[in-house]
């Protein structure tokens, strides 16, 4: 079953680009083409689509120009016990750090 049928049998809600390929967006065009695609495929089929392993603003700057609408990565926080977040009518009430 390809991604397509998957995807409309409920099978396949979101994409996740691993951070293998983000680590070296930078000075990696073949990095830079596979997140360009995968990123066209989830546009297409209408999936939410996630960089994981954002950790420098110039990975962040790159994927917001590429279109990418959720990333998630040290460059936001450091993963934390989940003890320390609060949750309430706005969401996490602990600071997201990196971000300018």
């Amino acid at each position: 079953m390809g991604l397509r049928e998957r995807h409309d049998h409920g099978q396949c809600d979101k994409i996740k680009i691993d951070k293998q390929f983000i680590r070296n967006i930078s000075n990696r065009t073949g990095h830079a083409a596979v997140i360009s695609s995968i990123l066209a495929i989830g546009r297409d089929l209408d999936i939410a689509t996630t960089a994981e392993g954002v950790e420098t603003r110039e990975q962040f700057e790159i994927l917001r120009a590429s279109g990418i609408a959720m990333v998630q990565g040290d460059y936001f926080g450091k993963p934390v016990p989940a003890s320390e977040l609060v949750f309430g009518d706005a969401g996490a009430k602990r600071k997201i750090s990196g971000v300018r």
